[in-house]
Protein backbone atom coordinates (compact mmCIF):
# COMPACT_ATOMS: atom_id res chain seq x y z
CA UNK A 1 0.00 0.00 0.00
CA UNK A 2 1.38 3.94 -1.16
CA UNK A 3 -0.01 6.61 -0.07
CA UNK A 4 0.58 9.85 -2.20
CA UNK A 5 -1.37 13.26 -1.36
CA UNK A 6 -5.04 12.04 -1.29
CA UNK A 7 -4.62 8.67 -3.50
CA UNK A 8 -4.12 5.45 -1.56
CA UNK A 9 -2.76 2.88 -4.35
CA UNK A 10 -3.56 -0.94 -3.16
CA UNK A 11 -3.32 -4.52 -4.95
CA UNK A 12 -3.03 -2.45 -8.28
CA UNK A 13 -5.84 0.38 -7.47
CA UNK A 14 -6.54 3.51 -6.09
CA UNK A 15 -8.91 5.14 -3.91
CA UNK A 16 -9.62 8.31 -2.98
CA UNK A 17 -10.85 9.90 0.43
CA UNK A 18 -11.77 5.61 0.96
CA UNK A 19 -13.67 5.45 -2.88
CA UNK A 20 -12.54 3.29 -5.98
CA UNK A 21 -11.30 5.54 -8.58
CA UNK A 22 -12.07 3.71 -11.75
CA UNK A 23 -12.62 4.54 -15.50
CA UNK A 24 -15.16 2.28 -16.69
CA UNK A 25 -18.23 2.61 -19.88
CA UNK A 26 -21.42 4.50 -18.74
CA UNK A 27 -23.03 1.79 -20.31
CA UNK A 28 -21.54 -0.84 -17.38
CA UNK A 29 -23.77 1.20 -14.40
CA UNK A 30 -26.88 -0.86 -12.74
CA UNK A 31 -29.09 1.69 -11.85
CA UNK A 32 -32.19 0.36 -11.81
CA UNK A 33 -33.81 -0.30 -7.57
CA UNK A 34 -30.84 1.03 -6.33
CA UNK A 35 -31.33 3.05 -3.26
CA UNK A 36 -28.77 5.23 -1.77
CA UNK A 37 -28.92 6.41 1.85
CA UNK A 38 -29.05 9.77 2.60
CA UNK A 39 -25.36 10.07 3.84
CA UNK A 40 -24.74 8.68 0.41
CA UNK A 41 -26.36 11.49 -1.63
CA UNK A 42 -25.04 13.66 0.87
CA UNK A 43 -21.21 12.72 -0.01
CA UNK A 44 -21.55 12.65 -3.67
CA UNK A 45 -23.63 15.93 -3.93
CA UNK A 46 -21.14 17.75 -1.93
CA UNK A 47 -18.36 16.94 -4.69
CA UNK A 48 -20.73 17.82 -7.73
CA UNK A 49 -21.12 21.01 -9.24
CA UNK A 50 -24.72 20.02 -9.27
CA UNK A 51 -25.31 19.82 -5.54
CA UNK A 52 -27.27 23.18 -5.61
CA UNK A 53 -30.36 21.21 -7.31
CA UNK A 54 -30.11 18.46 -4.95
CA UNK A 55 -33.05 19.97 -1.30
CA UNK A 56 -31.12 17.52 1.24
CA UNK A 57 -33.95 18.75 3.41
CA UNK A 58 -36.51 17.81 1.49
CA UNK A 59 -34.71 14.58 0.40
CA UNK A 60 -34.48 13.87 4.06
CA UNK A 61 -38.08 14.10 4.80
CA UNK A 62 -39.26 11.99 2.04
CA UNK A 63 -37.35 9.30 3.10
CA UNK A 64 -38.33 10.03 6.63
CA UNK A 65 -42.20 9.83 5.19
CA UNK A 66 -41.49 6.66 3.21
CA UNK A 67 -39.83 4.57 5.97
CA UNK A 68 -42.44 4.98 8.04
CA UNK A 69 -45.21 4.41 5.82
CA UNK A 70 -46.78 7.81 5.97
CA UNK A 71 -47.08 8.44 2.43
CA UNK A 72 -49.93 9.86 1.48
CA UNK A 73 -52.52 7.84 0.89
CA UNK A 74 -56.32 8.10 1.20
CA UNK A 75 -59.61 6.88 0.66
CA UNK A 76 -60.68 6.41 -3.52
CA UNK A 77 -56.72 5.98 -3.82
CA UNK A 78 -56.48 3.41 -6.75
CA UNK A 79 -53.45 0.92 -5.51
CA UNK A 80 -51.21 -2.34 -5.59
CA UNK A 81 -49.82 -4.16 -2.98
CA UNK A 82 -46.07 -4.27 -3.91
CA UNK A 83 -44.73 -7.05 -1.36
CA UNK A 84 -45.72 -9.15 0.52
CA UNK A 85 -47.65 -12.59 -0.03
CA UNK A 86 -50.71 -10.01 -1.57
CA UNK A 87 -47.65 -8.75 -3.97
CA UNK A 88 -49.51 -7.74 -7.41
CA UNK A 89 -53.03 -7.42 -5.28
CA UNK A 90 -54.84 -4.29 -6.43
CA UNK A 91 -58.14 -1.89 -5.54
CA UNK A 92 -59.51 0.99 -4.36
CA UNK A 93 -58.28 2.22 -0.71
CA UNK A 94 -61.72 1.76 1.30
CA UNK A 95 -60.33 3.16 4.55
CA UNK A 96 -57.32 3.62 6.45
CA UNK A 97 -56.88 2.99 10.61
CA UNK A 98 -53.56 2.85 12.06
CA UNK A 99 -51.15 2.42 9.10
CA UNK A 100 -53.45 -0.72 7.95
CA UNK A 101 -55.22 0.18 4.73
CA UNK A 102 -58.20 -1.83 3.34
CA UNK A 103 -58.24 -2.13 0.00
CA UNK A 104 -61.63 -3.12 -2.25
CA UNK A 105 -59.61 -5.32 -4.63
CA UNK A 106 -60.04 -5.17 -8.23
CA UNK A 107 -57.88 -7.78 -8.87
CA UNK A 108 -59.26 -11.16 -11.43
CA UNK A 109 -60.30 -13.73 -8.90
CA UNK A 110 -60.46 -11.43 -5.80
CA UNK A 111 -63.07 -8.87 -7.33
CA UNK A 112 -65.32 -6.84 -4.20
CA UNK A 113 -63.31 -8.97 -1.39
CA UNK A 114 -61.72 -6.30 1.03
CA UNK A 115 -58.06 -6.92 2.01
CA UNK A 116 -56.19 -5.36 5.07
CA UNK A 117 -52.68 -4.36 4.43
CA UNK A 118 -50.25 -2.49 5.69
CA UNK A 119 -49.98 0.80 3.54
CA UNK A 120 -45.98 0.31 3.83
CA UNK A 121 -46.81 -2.43 1.76
CA UNK A 122 -48.79 -0.13 -0.90
CA UNK A 123 -48.15 2.34 -4.16
CA UNK A 124 -50.27 4.07 -5.99
CA UNK A 125 -51.22 2.83 -9.24
CA UNK A 126 -51.61 4.85 -12.27
CA UNK A 127 -53.13 4.30 -15.70
CA UNK A 128 -52.35 6.61 -19.12
CA UNK A 129 -55.08 9.30 -18.81
CA UNK A 130 -54.62 9.65 -15.05
CA UNK A 131 -54.01 13.33 -14.32
CA UNK A 132 -51.35 13.23 -11.08
CA UNK A 133 -49.74 15.86 -9.25
CA UNK A 134 -45.86 15.01 -8.00
CA UNK A 135 -46.41 15.73 -3.95
CA UNK A 136 -42.45 15.03 -3.12
CA UNK A 137 -39.30 15.28 -4.74
CA UNK A 138 -37.39 16.68 -7.11
CA UNK A 139 -41.02 17.37 -9.38
CA UNK A 140 -42.64 18.64 -6.07
CA UNK A 141 -46.33 20.63 -7.19
CA UNK A 142 -45.97 19.60 -11.00
CA UNK A 143 -48.81 18.17 -12.76
CA UNK A 144 -49.90 17.08 -15.70
CA UNK A 145 -51.47 13.64 -17.73
CA UNK A 146 -49.95 10.20 -17.39
CA UNK A 147 -48.46 9.25 -20.59
CA UNK A 148 -47.06 6.10 -20.07
CA UNK A 149 -46.74 3.38 -17.30
CA UNK A 150 -43.67 1.18 -17.52
CA UNK A 151 -42.81 -1.17 -14.40
CA UNK A 152 -41.98 1.26 -11.97
CA UNK A 153 -41.50 4.28 -13.97
CA UNK A 154 -44.42 6.70 -14.98
CA UNK A 155 -43.77 9.30 -17.45
CA UNK A 156 -46.25 12.58 -17.34
CA UNK A 157 -46.63 15.05 -19.62
CA UNK A 158 -46.22 18.19 -17.42
CA UNK A 159 -48.61 21.03 -17.62
CA UNK A 160 -45.68 23.37 -16.81
CA UNK A 161 -43.02 22.77 -19.12
CA UNK A 162 -45.05 20.49 -21.41
CA UNK A 163 -41.81 17.50 -21.50
CA UNK A 164 -42.40 14.50 -20.62
CA UNK A 165 -41.52 13.92 -17.43
CA UNK A 166 -40.28 10.68 -15.69
CA UNK A 167 -41.14 10.22 -12.36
Amino acid sequence: MTKRGGLTTYNGEEFENGYLMKEFRIAALITKDVNPTLEEITRFAAGSDDSEGIDLTSLAADLKAASQGTAAFEAGDVVEVFEGEQAGVHGTIESIINGIATIVASYVGLEGQRIDVPIRTLRKRFQPGDRVKVTNGRYKDDSGMVVQVVDDQVTFLSDMSMKEVYA
